[in-house]
């Protein structure tokens, strides 16, 4: 059921998921979510009156929690609106001369402000990159407060409204001044995010999607671990898929539930045709990113089967750090003095290259860059401090705007979700100034072999491996680790990046996509769009902005009609 709230300077309006609220000293307060303190739960109201009563430092309060979360507080003259550190409960605004609009629902903004026209530049990010960067969305007029940020408007003594976006968390390296070992403290912090999720399931079925990797394998160990008896696991994909293959072995290892959904191509295109495909593309993608709908085929049939219950939460295999190193432009990592320019290049060429480039204006790549740029103004930065600035781009641009936002699919569905390796006290055990990136994450997936192995007894296969050790995966690493070390050996690496490209293009033609994602289109698009260079989500990107742009236009056409 919607919540709304307005007054003279704000007007709210929240559609989506279970909203709570309270009345707190001048004001109100709208929470969706949970947020803790430590391992206990704060209450609404409680945190309402811990907030306005020390107004001056809102941001302050809002990094002694964590939780999954959105809240909203307003009073006569002021409101704050916050997201969590993962942006898995995203909010949207609009601002005009005399008030402000706030929703869950960018559609809604969208409507009120009657706006029709997607912006150019914001479509090309979109189309290159899944998403909108920094605070955009695909429409100018309609904003979206990034991970670890909060909206603060206040009406100012000239009686004018002021409106700014504030950082309460910083993805940024810090000192330990905890007087803890850093090994030690992240198995504590990752033992308190999972009794959180226990209390939270309360005995419910929780249901885990197993993929062959390190952070699927972490939760089902770590949920075997706790003793919690109500599991479910499964995978899917084309039949045969190593991934599949992987957690199968996983799953008996633990002695959990496995279910394997097959997919084909016949499945996804009967689904696509579907109204209520669309209808979860566009609460998923909210005008900010690439709905991610992988799971759509599985969590439809399992549910369809009763193989997990009406009231189970979904517990995937996020992970809010150490996300980016396989994103690396190794060839520049080799210099003492990284440039701003070099840097925005090089997220430039990694993370905007899911469709081809050559039909792109100078003015568009300019705006698109400088947007990129944004994210420090550091005019110089030596590799270590460039690694950290590309993980955290890879944090705010991309893991908490698309692979948080998948369980968007599990809501529409009617599922609950749960995220502990987002859990904010987790992640920050990953933040301390002397780990070194690329022994952070060597020291993260022995820590995951280390608990898989306990939990199962299982000592001779600590070194089970995961799905991704493919012949090719391990040669692409080999030559980079060697590029880290040596810059004469970058030009190996870049001849081998492009030779993978053109297999992986090869591969999408040959219709070898492990999820048969090509089934979702007429057979003679993918092919196009795959011989012209579009990538797999690049083609994604391309059909949903296609389909979009022809509902608003329909849409448009009624409305005048009807007027």
């Amino acid at each position: 059921m919607s919540k709304n709230f307005s007054n003279d300077l704000f007007k709210i309006n929240l559609d989506f998921g279970s909203w709570f609220s309270a009345d707190i000293p001048f004001g109100k307060i709208f929470l969706r979510g949970t947020i803790y303190k430590g391992t206990e739960e704060v209450a609404i109201q409680t945190l309402g009156n811990e907030i306005f009563g020390q107004e001056k430092d809102v941001g302050k309060i809002l990094s002694k929690y964590s939780g999954f979360y959105s809240l909203l507080i307003i009073t006569e003259k002021r409101l704050v609106a916050a997201v969590d550190v993962a942006r898995s409960i995203p909010l949207f605004f609009h601002r005009c001369s005399e008030n402000i609009m706030i929703s869950d629902n960018a559609d809604w903004i969208r409507k009120e402000v009657n706006i029709q026209e997607i912006n150019v530049v914001s479509k090309r990010m979109f189309q290159l990159s899944e998403n909108v960067l920094n605070n955009g969305t695909l429409f100018a007029e309609i904003m979206q407060i990034k991970a670890g940020e909060y909206l603060d408007c206040t009406m100012s003594s000239d009686k004018c409204l002021e409106t700014e976006i504030k950082r309460y968390f910083s993805y940024t390296y810090r000192g330990n001044d905890t007087g803890q070992n850093i090994e030690e403290l992240q198995i504590e912090s990752l033992s308190k995010a999972f009794e959180k999720l226990i209390k939270y399931a309360d005995g419910r079925q929780i249901a885990v999607p197993l993929s062959g990797g390190y952070d699927s394998r972490l939760i089902a160990s770590m949920l075997k671990r706790s003793g919690y008896k109500n599991i479910v696991t499964f995978s899917y994909g084309l039949k045969g898929n190593s991934d599949a293959e992987f957690s199968k072995v996983i799953a008996e290892k633990c002695n959990l539930k496995w279910h394997f959904v097959e997919y084909t191509n016949e499945k996804w295109q009967i689904e696509w045709q579907k109204t209520d495909r669309f209808k979860c593309q566009i609460y998923a993608s909210q005008w900010s990113s690439l709905p991610h709908m992988q799971d759509w085929l599985a969590i439809k049939e399992l549910k369809k089967d009763k193989i997990i219950n009406d009231d189970c939460i979904i517990v995937p295999g996020h992970r809010g750090v150490l996300c980016g190193l396989a994103y690396l432009p190794v060839d520049i990592l080799a210099k003492k003095n990284i440039k701003h320019e070099e840097f925005v290049d090089s997220i430039w060429k990694c993370h905007f290259s899911l469709s081809p480039k050559k039909d792109i204006d100078a003015e568009t790549i300019g705006e698109i860059k400088k947007q990129i740029g944004q994210l420090s103004d550091r005019k110089e930065l030596n590799e270590s401090d460039f690694i950290k600035l590309f993980e955290c781009w890879e944090w705010q641009e991309r893991q908490t705007k698309f692979l948080v936002n998948s369980v968007r699919v599990y809501e529409f569905l009617g599922f609950e979700w749960w995220l502990p390796l987002w859990d904010k006290d987790f992640i920050e055990t990953f933040l301390f100034d002397s780990i070194n990136i690329e022994e952070g994450r060597k020291s993260y997936d022995e820590l995951v072999k280390k608990i898989f192995s306990e939990t199962t007894g299982y000592k001779e296969d600590y070194n089970i491996g995961n799905a991704s050790d493919s012949f090719k995966h391990r040669v692409v690493m080999f030559v980079k680790r060697l590029t880290l070390k040596s810059k004469e050996t970058r030009c190996f690496y870049k001849v081998l990046k492009n030779v993978c490209n053109k297999v992986a293009m090869m591969r999408n033609l040959a219709n070898k996509n492990d999820m048969a994602f090509e089934g979702r289109y007429p057979k003679e698009v993918y092919n196009r769009l795959s011989r012209n260079g579009y990538k797999i989500n690049g083609i994604h990107s391309y059909q949903f902005l296609s389909e979009l742009e022809q509902v608003l236009s329909d849409s448009f056409k009624r409305e005048t009609e009807s007027n």
